[in-house]
């Protein structure tokens, strides 16, 4: 029976997983960290390699710098980009007004 609650508490929050990717704002930050960690990943293994010249390695970080400073002027291009992993243009996620309640003293 524990397992049996185990099973249903693994499919709950996959499902909630599920929906959480499906908003704008996910998709959004999939494409921009993507975007980031492929270029991240490309300096670092033109840095490791065994046949890299030591002259590049400074122009490659002031490149890599350069570029993580301009991830904010992209926004629109990521904002687009993720378009195609959303299903259907849906917008972004309206969080829920709290509102105040009243209380009345009684006297």
């Amino acid at each position: 029976e524990v397992q049996y609650w185990r099973n249903i508490l693994k499919r709950t929050i996959a499902v909630i997983q599920f929906s959480q990717l499906r908003t704008r704002e996910m998709a959004i930050m999939i494409v921009t960290w993507n975007c980031i960690l492929q270029r991240i990943n490309l300096t670092s293994k033109t840095i490791q390699s065994s046949t890299t010249n030591i002259s590049i390695i400074v122009p490659l970080y002031n490149s890599l710098f350069d570029f993580i400073q301009n991830v904010r002027e992209n926004f629109e291009i990521y904002e687009n980009e993720s378009y195609l992993i959303v299903e259907k243009q849906i917008d972004y996620k309206c969080k829920r007004i709290k509102k105040m309640l009243k209380r009345y003293n009684k006297v």
